[in-house]
């Protein structure tokens, strides 16, 4: 990977069809989005995606496009959209619903102390 220093940026000399797409993982994934969703759909494309991962040494991305490349290659090629549909619906789906589970696990449950506060000083006594 060549990269250099010009004028206060970071000059990286890579692909940039392909970089678009590391620019979107990293986005979603500081995002805690869905990281996956960064892919691209079409084979030829994951392959080289797979390339510059390597390149920059970004394994969970590389893993990802990888684990698609292997999916289409145990499914007829012609059907590859259809693989890339199902693997964006499931890892979205899944994100949303450790979200929904994150979520209701921060709204806490009263304990019995908090739930019963007692009106008066006669309730407090039948209380006791």
């Amino acid at each position: 990977c060549e990269s250099s220093f010009q004028g206060g940026n970071y000059y990286l000399d890579r692909d940039a069809k392909t970089f678009r797409h590391i620019l979107a993982y990293l986005r979603l994934k500081k995002e805690k989005f869905v990281p996956s969703l960064a892919l691209p759909s079409k084979p030829d494309d994951l392959a080289k995606l797979v390339g510059e991962c390597e390149a920059l040494n970004l394994s969970e991305l590389k893993d990802l496009a990888l684990d698609l490349l292997q999916k289409y290659q145990r499914t007829e090629e012609q059907h590859f959209v259809t693989s890339y549909v199902q693997v964006a619906l499931r890892d979205f789906e899944s994100w949303q619903f450790e979200k929904e589970q994150s979520s209701m696990a921060l709204k806490k449950k009263p304990s019995a102390d908090e739930e019963y506060q007692p009106n008066s000083a006669y309730d407090e006594w039948d209380n006791l």
